[in-house]
C-alpha cells in the first residue's frame, strides 16, 4: 500500500476481539520444529548423554543429571556385557534379552518427553466490593489486580501429594516384576509357607555373575526411571487441580456470598465494562499455567496407553493360554494399570475445569438481575438493557466456541481419535469375540469427539 496515503491512529483496545475470548490473545509457547526433529534430538541425546551434558544440566539440574549419568553408565555396561556374550546361554535367554532392553526403551521415552517441553496485559478498571471482616467496601480494580488475588489465593491452598504417593508405589512394583516374575515361575516355589526369600536367594545362586548384573541393573533402571516418569505425571496432576481451583475462584466473583466467605472481591455483570472484565479474567486464568508442557505429558500419557493396550490384545490374541509366561506382557499389564489410573484423573479434573467454565447459569442470573434493578431504577432502564444484550451475546458466543465434549486441557486431535477408533476398538474386539465366542465390532460405534 505504498501508493495510498497514509495517518496515524490510535487502535481501539477497549473492544472485544474473538481472540481474547478464546484465550489465544495470553502468550503461548508453541512448537518450533517438526516432532520427527524433536525425536532425532531426543534420541542423540540420550545415546550420547555424557556429550550433551550441558544441555541436559541446563534443562534439570546437576544433581539430576548426576544421577542420570550413573543410570546411563550403568545401563551401557549391562548392554556391552549382553552383546559381547552373543552365542553364550546369556543371550539366548529371553528374559535377560527383556531385563537388557526395556530399560533402554523407557529411557528414550523420557528423552522425548522432556525434549518436547523445553502475560498479556489487562487493565481495564471494574467497581469490586470488599470485605473487611462484617464491613463491605467499594474499591476500584483492575482485572489483573482481581487475576493476581485469586493466583495467590491459591497458591496458599495446601497441596496434595496423593498421586506422587501413588507413582512411587508403582514405581516399587515396576521395580520388583522381574524378581516377581522369576518367583512365580520358580519351580521351588512354596505357596502355602509363602516364603518368598528362598526361591529367590536360590535363583540368585544359580546365575552367573553377569546374569545377576543385567538382573539388578534392570530392577536399578525401572525403579529410577519409572519414578521420573511418574513425577513428570504428577506434575501434570498439579497443574490441572491449580486449573480447578482458578475455576472455583473465578466462579466466586459474582456470588457475593461466596465472595464474601472466600475474601474474594465481588462484582455484577451490569455493565459493559463489567462483562468485558469478566471475558478477560475468565480467558487469563484458563491460560494461566505452564501449557505445552503439560499438554505434552498428557499426549505422551496418552499415546503410550494407546500402544500398550494395543499390544496388549495383540499378546491375548497370539496365546491367551501362554499370557503370563512372558516378563513383557506383566510390564504391560502393570503400565497399563497405572496409566489409565492417571489418565481417568485428567479426565475428571479437564471435565469438572470444562464445567466450571461453561457455568452459562452465571449469566442468566446475571440477566434477572439486570431485570429486578430495572424495576427498581426505571431511570437507568435504556443503560441496563445494553448490558443485557450483551450479556446474552456473550452466553451465545461462549456456546459457540467451546464444544461441550471437549475436556480442558487435554489436547483434542482427529489423528488420536482415528487410531482410538480403528486401532484400540478393533484389537478389543478382536479379543472379546475370542473370549465371548460371538463377532463384535466396536469400532462401528460411533462416538462423539
Amino acid at each position: 500500500f505504498k501508493h495510498v496515503p497514509k495517518r496515524s491512529v490510535r487502535v481501539k483496545t477497549e473492544l472485544i476481539d474473538v481472540d481474547l475470548v478464546r484465550g489465544s490473545t495470553f502468550s503461548r509457547a508453541k512448537p518450533e520444529v517438526s516432532w520427527t526433529y524433536v525425536a532425532k534430538k531426543a534420541l542423540t541425546r540420550v545415546i550420547f548423554f555424557p556429550l550433551c551434558s550441558r544441555w541436559w544440566i541446563q534443562q534439570t539440574s546437576v544433581k539430576v543429571w548426576l544421577l542420570m549419568l550413573v543410570l546411563y553408565l550403568i545401563q551401557l555396561s549391562a548392554v556391552l556385557i549382553f552383546f559381547r556374550n552373543v552365542g553364550d546361554s546369556i543371550t539366548q535367554d529371553e528374559l535377560i534379552l527383556s531385563e537388557a532392553i526395556i530399560p533402554v526403551a523407557i529411557m528414550f521415552i523420557l528423552g522425548l518427553i522432556h525434549s518436547q517441553t523445553v502475560l498479556s496485559h489487562i487493565s481495564h478498571r471494574v467497581s469490586c466490593m470488599i470485605w473487611e471482616g462484617s464491613e463491605c467496601k467499594k474499591v476500584e480494580l483492575t482485572a489483573l489486580d482481581i487475576g493476581w488475588t485469586i493466583i495467590e489465593k491459591v497458591d496458599n491452598i495446601p497441596e496434595s501429594s496423593d498421586y506422587i504417593l501413588i507413582g512411587l508405589v508403582f514405581s516399587l512394583i515396576l521395580g520388583l516384576v522381574p524378581i516377581m516374575f522369576r518367583i512365580y515361575h520358580c519351580k521351588d516355589l512354596d505357596v502355602e509357607s509363602l516364603n518368598l526369600s528362598v526361591p529367590f536367594m536360590n535363583l540368585i545362586e544359580a546365575n552367573t555373575w553377569r546374569e545377576n548384573f543385567i538382573l539388578c541393573n534392570g530392577i536399578l533402571q525401572r525403579l529410577c526411571l519409572s519414578v521420573i516418569f511418574f513425577f513428570l505425571l504428577s506434575v501434570a496432576d498439579r497443574t490441572f487441580k491449580q486449573r480447578l481451583l482458578y475455576a472455583k475462584h473465578f466462579c466466586y466473583l459474582t456470588s457475593s456470598r461466596r465472595a464474601k466467605k472466600f475474601d474474594m472481591p465481588h462484582f455484577r455483570l451490569n455493565k459493559v465494562r463489567n462483562i468485558k472484565i469478566w471475558l478477560s479474567l475468565r480467558s487469563y486464568l484458563k491460560k494461566r499455567g505452564p501449557q505445552r508442557s503439560v499438554d505434552v505429558i498428557v499426549s505422551a500419557a496418552f499415546l503410550l496407553s494407546i500402544i500398550l493396550l494395543t499390544l496388549v490384545c495383540l499378546q491375548l490374541l497370539k496365546d491367551t493360554d501362554k499370557f503370563l509366561d512372558y516378563l513383557c506382557n506383566w510390564e504391560l499389564m502393570v503400565w497399563c494399570l497405572a496409566l489409565g489410573i492417571y489418565l481417568m484423573h485428567y479426565m475428571t479434573l479437564g471435565l469438572k475445569i470444562n464445567k466450571k467454565y461453561r457455568n452459562l447459569s452465571v449469566l442468566i442470573t446475571e440477566q434477572i438481575n439486570l431485570y429486578l434493578q430495572m424495576e427498581q431504577k426505571p431511570h437507568k432502564k435504556e443503560e441496563l438493557m445494553v448490558a443485557n444484550n450483551v450479556l446474552k451475546l456473550a452466553e451465545d458466543l461462549l456456546k459457540e466456541l467451546e464444544s461441550p465434549f471437549k475436556i480442558s486441557g487435554v489436547s483434542a486431535n482427529p489423528v488420536l481419535y482415528n487410531i482410538i477408533k480403528v486401532v484400540v476398538l478393533s484389537a478389543f474386539s478382536a479379543v472379546l469375540t475370542e473370549l465371548l465366542g460371538f463377532k463384535l465390532k466396536l469400532y462401528k460405534i460411533k462416538l462423539k469427539a
